[in-house]
């Protein structure tokens, strides 16, 4: 089950369509076939299940497989167990 919340934003920049992507509360819990296709991917909130080095490679992971040109991670990683 995916309980993840996302939204995407399309925007313009210099007459250019950029695409937004935010998800949050990932828990190191997402099929990246299941993130929406965008030209920036903003992850807030907890991106891992916990503090573990196992969880934090696991959230490297899924970030390197997704295609987004540009990637914000905004998140505590979950230090906060």
């Amino acid at each position: 089950m995916n309980n993840t919340n996302s939204n995407t934003l399309g925007i313009y920049i210099n007459g250019m369509s950029v695409r937004i992507v935010c998800i949050s509360d990932t828990h190191s819990r997402v099929n990246p076939s299941s993130i929406p296709m965008g030209d920036i991917l903003i992850l807030a909130g907890d991106a891992c299940f916990n503090g573990s080095i196992k969880s934090i490679n696991a959230t490297d992971h899924f970030l390197t497989c997704l295609p987004h040109k540009y990637k914000i991670l905004n998140s505590s990683l979950a230090f906060n167990i």
